[in-house]
């Protein structure tokens, strides 16, 4: 009965996650088409830009813009709430860093100065990881190297490893000859150098991508030039609270262009096909460019 249980809970859980899994499929799918039909879309006749220019009030602040670059500019909102964001990455990701350095910097003295001793056990216990259920086999020792009494603790990797040094109160331990206090089981396992190094640059690439999307937009409203745009269409690329908007507008010699970007839902209100927006872009480089609601920076 109890194993009958189990594979039927095993059943309903894989329907779950297969379920899931085409979700997330039908997802993308939906997504790239839309994009690829928004993308299709002929450009806006430029006549149709010119009168949305009519339809959209002047942008506060952008004379001034227009006549020095020595501008002040600040955070939006919503970079000032990214930035609080990114910084707790930051500095999770410096703790993690350090943590790894040293982990790799202990492994490597394992490696180089290991020495072998057996060593009594004095405690086991087993616990819980609140992050991911897994159960950690403890272990508290005692050795000796030439006379002089140590103390040690580690984790084992399996329950039969625990149950061993139990039955026999003894372990075979590692230590660092030139300062034995450094010590470990035997059985446990290095970090690998992968996991040391990309751990930390995971946490750090929000850092490097808002620090890089901070300088593209401080670029586009120092550098840049103001257009009038017209919104094509939009879509929501999965996100529930953002859109990623299309328009089209005029550059400096009267070149239609396409652009996108993405607006949370509070900054697009009232944002719709059809709708006149103001565009920055780089004149030299109008593939360069953003709406100006969808910048970080503001003045």
């Amino acid at each position: 009965m109890h194993s009958a249980t189990t594979a039927g809970f095993g059943l309903v859980l894989l329907a779950i996650l297969l379920g899931l899994f085409l979700l997330f499929i039908y997802l993308i799918v939906r997504g790239i088409a839309q994009k690829r039909a928004i993308k299709n879309l002929p450009l806006t006749d430029i006549n149709t830009l010119r009168q949305s220019e009519t339809r959209l009030p002047a942008l506060p602040g952008f004379a001034a813009f227009g006549e020095s670059r020595s501008i002040h500019l600040r955070l939006s909102s919503g970079a000032r709430g990214a930035t609080i964001v990114v910084g707790v990455f930051a500095l999770i990701g410096i703790g993690i860093a350090w943590g790894c350095f040293y982990r790799v910097t202990q492994d490597t003295r394992f490696a180089k100065e290991g020495q072998t001793a057996i060593a009594a056990v004095q405690a086991t216990d087993i616990s819980v990881q609140r992050k991911n259920a897994n159960l950690v086999y403890h272990v508290r020792y005692k050795f000796e190297v030439s006379g002089q009494k140590y103390e040690g603790s580690g984790d084992l990797p399996t329950h039969k490893s625990l149950r061993n040094a139990e039955r026999t109160q003894q372990l075979s331990i590692q230590y660092v000859e030139s300062d034995p206090r450094i010590n470990r089981p035997s059985e446990a396992h290095a970090l690998p150098i992968a996991i040391a190094f990309v751990t930390p640059l995971v946490l750090f690439l929000p850092l490097t991508i808002f620090a890089l999307a901070l300088g593209r937009d401080r670029e586009l409203l120092t550098e840049g030039r103001l257009a009038v745009g017209r919104v094509i269409g939009s879509t929501s690329g999965g996100r529930r609270y953002s859109r990623c908007y299309y328009y089209d507008f005029a550059d400096a010699i009267g070149q239609v262009r396409r652009g996108s970007s993405w607006l949370q839902s509070y900054s697009a209100k009232g944002t719709n096909v059809g709708s006149a927006v103001h565009v920055i872009y780089l004149p030299e480089d109008a593939k360069r460019n953003s709406l100006f609601l969808a910048l970080l920076w503001r003045f």
